[in-house]
């Protein structure tokens, strides 16, 4: 899933993410909850190709921009969207569990 808007860059930009300050949670919880959020199913992946990409160290060092743009705070294992099943394909795999 991706969100938008991003918490991380929400709290950066009013300065409070390095803070020491301690915040009040009513206003920070007005603050997140007036927000237009959205999100994006980019896909799913199986536990088996988690393991290949962990194996196979599909990594996105940390420094590196994604897509140009986002930079990398941390180190995170990647697969890209394209390869990732479908939301109906998650849907019907859980049905099987059931």
């Amino acid at each position: 899933m991706r969100f938008k808007p991003d918490i991380k860059s929400m709290f950066i930009a009013k300065k409070m993410f390095y803070s020491d300050e301690i915040l009040d949670l009513a206003n920070v919880k007005q603050w997140i909850l007036q927000e237009l959020w959205t999100y994006d199913f980019a896909g799913c992946i199986s536990r088996k190709t988690f393991t290949y990409i962990i194996d196979h160290e599909y990594i996105v060092p940390q420094g590196t921009k994604l897509n140009g743009e986002t930079m990398m705070d941390a180190s995170n294992f990647y697969c890209q969207a394209a390869d990732m099943a479908t939301y109906e394909m998650l849907i019907k795999k859980l049905k099987e569990y059931q």
